[in-house]
């Protein structure tokens, strides 16, 4: 199975609440059964 990723826009870290072309930095999760991490790039 390959492995999913997903990216967020985010102008403070914890709200989803900018378009990803106006965005400064994005928030990465790598879900899996158990837990999705989350990467700050």
């Amino acid at each position: 199975m390959k492995k999913m990723r997903f990216a967020v826009a985010s102008t403070d870290g914890a709200n989803v609440d900018i378009h990803f072309g106006k965005a400064e930095r994005f928030l990465i999760f790598d879900p899996s059964e158990q837990y999705c991490p989350l990467r700050l790039i």
